[in-house]
């Protein structure tokens, strides 16, 4: 936790212990105890919003990729009715000759 080894942990409460005393002890634990709660819950919730706006962000390049292929697509079916458009009027002329 924290890289704090065991005999860290045990020489860190011995010191609080001889400065606060053994009264304040567990009420100081349980303020330890909620700060590093809150603080592990606040991390969880900026972990989820970052992966929700990043999911977000491939989602719209995969909806713009997406919507180019379509209006390539749209653009060659246009392109496809103007040619054979132009070669029915060209049978018509050659016809009506």
């Amino acid at each position: 936790m924290f890289g704090i080894s065991g005999t860290e942990l045990f020489f860190i409460a011995v010191f609080a212990m001889l400065i606060f005393g053994p009264e304040e002890m567990p009420k100081m634990a349980r303020t330890v105890g909620r700060f590093i709660k809150e603080f592990k819950r606040a991390q969880s919730s900026m972990e989820a919003m970052i992966r929700a706006e990043i999911l977000a962000e491939e989602r719209k390049s995969a909806d713009q990729a997406e919507a180019a292929k379509l209006d390539q697509a749209a653009e060659a079916v246009q392109s496809e009715a103007a040619n054979d458009d132009d070669d029915d009027e060209d049978e018509e002329d050659e016809e009506s000759l």
